[in-house]
């Protein structure tokens, strides 16, 4: 009789909340992700500028603990901003962005250009979205996903933000901390897909 294996359908967790960052901290207490007794988990991160230029790149550490409480300061798995030296080009809305909608409209036009990683942010932590930028010209622009929430006109909308995906291994429990001594404000957010193993009937 043949076996039949089927992987197991992934979890997804927010590891850290998606914020503003202060200018020149290490900010966010250490988030723990438990995988001791998993296969492993694809880490997605984020990392927005504020207008300004950094004086090096912001990123988010990831250490193994062993299973304990002793941190080994390994940099294998970190995230590292891109162009640290690079200020974003940082405007705003000029209309309101609609749920649903894959258009944007900004006061200038700076240094966007098709290609870019965008961020839009406001004052609070329950707007903040990512997106590409896909198509378009000065002010007006088409973006690759349809917005997922909706942000007021006068909300930030900077480029040169960072989206990467990494793989950590399971059989360890780790630590994640977003680390700013960039000199400007960040915008930070870390979501995890973990894989839980196979079920074989």
């Amino acid at each position: 009789m043949s076996s039949t294996v089927k992987p197991t359908t992934p979890s997804f967790t927010t590891i850290i909340s998606a914020q503003r960052v202060a200018t020149s901290n290490i900010v966010v207490a250490a988030s723990l992700l438990d995988l001791r007794e998993r296969r492993g988990a694809w880490i997605t991160a984020f990392i927005g500028r504020q207008s300004g230029t950094p004086s090096r790149a912001a990123y988010f550490a990831i250490r193994p603990t062993d299973n304990n409480t002793d941190v080994v300061p390994a940099t294998i798995f970190d995230v590292v901003g891109q162009g640290p030296t690079t200020a974003a080009s940082a405007t705003t809305i000029s209309a309101a962005l609609a749920t649903n909608a894959n258009t944007v409209t900004v006061a200038a036009a700076g240094s966007l250009a098709i290609g870019d990683t965008v961020c839009v942010f406001s004052g609070t932590t329950s707007d903040i979205q990512w997106n590409r930028i896909c198509g378009g010209s000065g002010t007006s622009w088409t973006v690759e996903r349809n917005w997922r929430i909706a942000n007021a006109s006068g909300d930030n909308f900077t480029n040169l933000a960072d989206v990467r995906r990494i793989w950590i291994p399971g059989g360890d429990q780790y630590e994640f901390r977003f680390i700013n001594f960039t000199g400007i404000g960040c915008v930070c957010q870390l979501m995890a897909e973990t894989h839980e193993g196979d079920t074989i009937t």
